[in-house]
């Protein structure tokens, strides 16, 4: 996240702790990884934390999903048992 230090704008890489003097966003794709937040996590990562980022970030939304088909099951099972009520 961006944070204030020394009285400037910096991002702080929430993986390995680097710091990004500058505060640029800029919305669209890009050939190459830079700095972005990642999506599952909401954290900042840096281009050399990258793939780390990504792989929490797809472990997470993963685990999110699984937890949710198990609850929407569980209803489903539910309802069969009590006669569709």
């Amino acid at each position: 996240m961006s944070k204030t230090i020394q009285g400037k704008n910096k991002i702080i890489c929430d993986f390995c702790g680097k710091v990004k003097n500058e505060v640029i966003f800029c919305i669209g794709a890009s050939s190459k990884n830079d700095w972005c937040m990642v999506e599952g996590t909401g954290k900042m990562t840096c281009p050399d934390c990258y793939e780390l980022a990504m792989l929490e970030g797809e472990a997470i939304i993963e685990s999110h999903i699984a937890a949710h088909n198990a609850r929407v099951e569980r209803i489903a099972r539910d309802k069969f048992i009590k006669g569709g009520k």
